[in-house]
């Protein structure tokens, strides 16, 4: 958008999945109020879940058509009394409750963030070997967003339609941002919802992410309990009378808004300086984000943006790791700094142990550490990836040549 901020190459814009309330979704929704006054004839189409119905139609005004489709009959949902500390290990019961009645279908297990994913399948891995060859393999599929690459869900053993072709059951391991990632699966039969997820929620008083564990929104609950059509079961691992919120939180009003401010100011040298924000933001939030600008000498003295901040919004980056790549030219230390942004960008290269293999994986970890801090850890890492590379039987840490597995993600 900033090098076309009326959108004029573009006849009609589909925004899905517009109930997740994600920052670039909020910030979009924004600015497209702005954009339609100048471009009557530019197509708008907004694909959410009817609850938020009534939040669009009074920003965008009520005379904007509506097109609602029938749900899907609900499956058949059962709800238990499972205290909320005891939602892990109640769901990987209840996984290895329904393989053991041979019923068909797979199983999609929803959790609240990607650790305990990885711990499930360590944990159906090793107690699937311990059930009888009769019941067939349990196959646990960790699908989480972000992670890595994400496997087929059509995958060996499949047919075209997700239907099982061979005896086996797979448990598809997910979180609340894997929800829509099943829709093309006809082979789900059944649905575990722990009913919550763990979410980073930015602090500014303490300038500082922490993560909260709480309920997920009604609008989740509903979406995951259509995930197995009207033949299966979804099974909630919470009351029945737990009130729920009735959408999800907007990341808007959770998350550190510098590189978003930062944006805005751009698209406001760009022609469009205005953004109409469905939920607006924390106002402290707000003015934190601009002191922090103006720390990173990104605002000249009337708040625009300066020649370093418009340099800084061309980066793909954070705007303090942008500022630090533009800084390190003046210190001699590109190749690290850039190293550094890009392990930061990219996924976690740790591996998860095995299970009883932990403190073997530390020692290996131990050996890349570096006593300046993790950043420069990092820079060890990608230098001995990049040792690997040269040398592909041994890697090299700290002068010291060491065969074996180092249980990092190449």
């Amino acid at each position: 958008m900033m090098s076309d901020p009326m959108l004029e190459h573009y006849g009609a814009i589909v925004i899905d999945q517009a109930h997740e309330r994600t920052v670039s979704t909020d910030i979009l929704l924004g600015l497209l109020q702005d954009i339609l006054v100048h471009r009557p004839d530019l197509r708008v189409v907004i694909l959410t879940v009817s609850s938020m119905t009534d939040r669009l139609r009074a920003h965008y005004g009520s005379n904007v058509p509506v097109v609602s489709l029938e749900a899907l009959c609900p499956a058949e949902v059962i709800y238990s009394n499972c205290s909320s500390k005891d939602y892990f290990y109640s769901a990987l019961r209840l996984v290895l409750e329904i393989h053991r009645t041979k019923e068909e279908g797979d199983v999609v297990l929803f959790l609240a963030s990607a650790q305990e994913v990885v711990c499930a399948r360590a944990i159906l891995q090793r107690e699937g070997t311990r059930l009888g060859a009769g019941l067939g393999e349990l196959v646990p599929v960790v699908l989480c967003p972000g992670q890595g690459r994400a496997p087929s869900l059509l995958g060996e053993g499949m047919g075209s339609r997700g239907t099982v072709t061979t005896r086996g059951r797979r448990v598809f391991l997910s979180t609340s941002q894997g929800e829509d990632m099943f829709w093309a699966v006809d082979s789900v039969n059944f649905v575990i919802d722990a009913g919550v997820e763990k979410r980073y929620v930015y602090n500014p008083r303490i300038r500082a992410n922490s993560e909260v564990l709480r309920s997920i929104s009604r609008c989740q609950a509903d979406i995951r309990k259509q995930l197995t059509g009207p033949t299966g079961k979804c099974f909630c691992l919470y009351p029945e009378e737990r009130v729920l919120p009735i959408e999800t939180s907007p990341q808007i009003l959770e998350t550190n808004l510098t590189s978003t401010i930062l944006f805005l100011k751009r698209m406001k040298i760009a022609g469009l300086g205005h953004c109409d924000f469905i939920t607006r933001p924390d106002p402290e939030v707000l003015m934190q984000s601009l002191e922090e600008l103006d720390y990173l000498a990104a605002l000249d003295d009337d708040g625009n943006l300066s020649e370093i901040g418009i340099i800084i919004s061309e980066l793909p980056l954070d705007a303090q790791m942008a500022k630090a790549l533009l800084a390190s030219c003046e210190f001699d230390c590109v190749n690290e700094v850039v190293t550094i942004a890009a392990m930061l960008s990219a996924p976690s290269c740790f591996l998860e142990p095995p299970v009883g293999r932990a403190q073997e994986v530390q020692q290996c970890h131990r050996k890349f550490r570096h006593p300046e801090g993790d950043h420069f850890t990092l820079i060890n890492i990608y230098n001995a990836f990049k040792y690997s590379q040269r040398e592909t039987c041994t890697l090299v840490t700290s002068n010291t040549a060491r065969e074996g597995p180092m249980w990092l993600s190449w």
